[in-house]
């Protein structure tokens, strides 16, 4: 059980590393680095929404992964639901959770309402 534990662990951490750290790339490295580049702003913002499309068949398939071993993880340390009200690690799970939903409800917004609409105006052009 400890070396089933332990993988599911080091699992849940490669993928939350992919997701953040490549999150945190497209913001704090590319997107700086794209508005230096002598391209056009058309030009520059395509390369981004097709880094972000490439991004994506990474990050979400990391994010599944990052939840259903959360949830393991979960299972495992709460033996039963009122340990998720009555402890420390309870109220930092429940914090967890709710930044993990409200980045996921960010990122749907992202690619389905600011990214399409991008992309139509710069393939309109």
């Amino acid at each position: 059980m400890a070396i089933e534990q332990t993988i599911i662990t080091w699992i849940h951490l490669l993928s939350a590393s992919i997701w953040v750290g490549g999150s945190i790339f497209l913001g704090a490295v590319l997107a700086p680095l794209l508005k230096k580049m002598s391209l056009s702003t058309g030009e520059r913002l395509l390369l981004m929404i097709k880094t972000g499309r490439r991004f994506n068949k990474i990050a979400l398939p990391s994010l599944i992964i990052l939840i259903g071993t959360g949830i393991y993880n979960s299972h495992l340390v709460l033996q039963s639901p009122e340990i998720l009200f009555t402890s420390n690690y309870g109220a930092f799970l429940i914090t967890k959770i709710i930044l993990v939903i409200a980045l996921i409800i960010t990122f749907a917004v992202h690619i389905r309402i600011f990214s399409k609409d991008i992309e139509e105006k710069i393939t309109a052009k």
